[in-house]
């Protein structure tokens, strides 16, 4: 649906925002993202609204924020993982996550319909009409169609396997960090921390956190945002804002936005995005196949195989950066009880089966395994 289509949603909403009946809960799940939102992945700022989209916009503004956390993640085929990240995030004081989530087969819905009923999680899942980058259309879609996402001071947007972890000096405490940030800070940008993997097939139950104990820094980066003034998020892993604004790093110094700056090399000394990019071969063939399926022709979700191979590097004292003990105990500890709840513990072991099975079928599917067996010994470490 072309951008008059969504003029009808961004009206209607925007008169219900002026309603004195608003309220936090009013707009309750379950909400349906549908093709009619498609045109979102296409806007990069106010260049491409509406006269309904600008009014809807200054409407937005208004709302004053109550709470301070909250998350917004774009997740696909993700069941294997998601349990872990929803768990790290509120152990690190996320109070709401907003979950976007499309075209699943692995009962990755299913998952989030319990965390949904069990945990302070929104499921929001969306359709797609035609070819369109889903998750500039997701986290535009917070942007104007989520009024409760003002409702929090600051918005994380990260991908499902993206991790954010503060400092220790912040005791592993996102709003404690948020709370020490300048009052200019309009986004904190949290560098990537590449979390490095082994050539495996498949992998043991257990967690990431324990699983991927190196990591290498990276240049790019995610963002804590506060969400005045952000008028585009179609570069995703950062704002972009109406009216000028101020990024910090992690240190909270300002980070000077000259040419290409987002490729400069930023600090982790107040935190990471850890960044679980590779994990297994059978999880890479998911994503590959998830990016293609999405029909675009050029896309950074279209990726080579040779890519999850090359992408990682061999472990090292250097590179050793174990996860922080007492966080991994909270971690674990809110995991145990999920799965005191029988359904979930049920539907986290069919999961487990599913991704075992996944992995026995690779070893019979002799062109997929043949991949990973031939760039296994091309790509292996000398020596």
């Amino acid at each position: 649906m072309a951008q008059g289509g969504m003029d009808g949603a961004f009206t209607a909403l925007a008169r219900r925002l002026r309603s004195p009946e608003w309220t936090d809960d009013l707009f309750g799940p379950p909400r349906i993202v549908g093709p009619e939102f498609d045109d979102l992945a296409l806007q990069t700022g106010p260049a491409d609204w509406s006269p309904a989209q600008a009014a809807l916009f200054t409407q937005l503004q208004r709302i004053k924020p109550r709470h301070k956390l909250a998350a917004v993640v774009s997740a696909c085929n993700d069941a294997l993982i998601l349990p872990e990240w929803i768990a790290h995030h509120l152990a690190i004081g996320v109070e709401k996550i907003f979950v976007y989530t499309n075209d699943n087969q692995d009962k990755t819905e299913e998952l989030l319909r319990w965390f949904a009923q069990h945990a302070p999680v929104t499921l929001l899942p969306t359709r797609l009409g035609r070819p369109v980058d889903v998750q500039i259309k997701n986290f535009h879609h917070a942007l104007f169609m989520l009024p409760e996402l003002r409702l929090y001071e600051w918005v994380a947007f990260l991908d499902s396997d993206e991790f954010l972890l503060p400092a220790a000096r912040f005791e592993h405490s996102l709003p404690k960090m948020l709370d020490a940030a300048p009052a200019d800070a309009a986004a904190v940008l949290f560098p990537w921390h590449w979390r490095l993997w082994r050539f495996e097939l498949t992998r043991p139950e257990g967690l990431l956190a324990t699983h991927y104990p190196h990591a290498t820094p990276h240049y790019l980066a995610k963002s804590v945002t506060r969400l005045d003034q952000v008028a585009s998020f179609h570069q995703k892993h950062f704002p972009e804002f109406a009216t000028p604004k101020r990024l910090y790093d992690t240190a909270f110094r300002p980070i000077e936005q000259g040419t290409n700056w987002h490729l400069d090399m930023k600090t982790g000394e107040g935190g990471w995005t850890e960044h679980f990019w590779g994990r297994s071969f059978a999880e890479f063939v998911v994503k590959k196949r998830r990016g293609e399926a999405l029909g675009l022709t050029e896309s950074h979700f279209l990726r080579d195989f040779e890519t999850y191979f090359s992408w990682t590097s061999p472990p090292t004292a250097e590179n050793y950066h174990p996860w922080p003990p007492a966080l991994l105990e909270t971690l674990q500890s809110r995991l145990a009880g999920f799965g005191k709840d029988p359904y979930f513990a049920a539907l986290r072991a069919q999961i487990q089966t599913s991704f075992a099975a996944q992995g026995a079928a690779l070893r019979q599917d002799a062109a997929l395994y043949g991949v990973f067996e031939e760039m296994s010994r091309r790509f292996a470490p000398a020596g």
